[in-house]
């Protein structure tokens, strides 16, 4: 069974960076894991179901140096053109190269 999912590419308002950064967001089915491809959460939960302002970002860009980020860490982003305000929910341990899933 065939399992969709959206892959955007955003700008990142990162507070302690003088110039946007870029981040890769990958969907996530609605209310569980995918099939393939699944997280291993290392911090924090899954983002609610329809939330529009939590994520999860990959251990690899929460730990790196210059962010230092945990469940509770916010910033802005500019996805499909508008600029939201999210709100990490959760660290983890992915298989595909993003930034963050919600």
């Amino acid at each position: 069974m065939a399992e969709g999912r959206v892959v955007k590419l955003a700008l990142l308002d990162i507070p302690q960076f003088a110039e946007p950064a870029t981040g890769e967001f990958v969907s996530l089915p609605e209310g569980s894991q995918p099939r393939l491809n699944q997280l291993y959460l290392r911090s924090g939960r899954s983002p609610q179901p329809m939330s529009e302002q939590e994520m999860v970002a990959t251990d690899g860009f929460a730990q790196a140096q210059a962010h230092r980020f945990e469940p509770g860490s916010r910033f802005s982003a500019i996805l499909n053109g508008r600029k939201r305000e999210l709100v990490i929910v959760g660290t983890a341990l992915s298989p595909e190269p993003c930034s963050g899933v919600a």
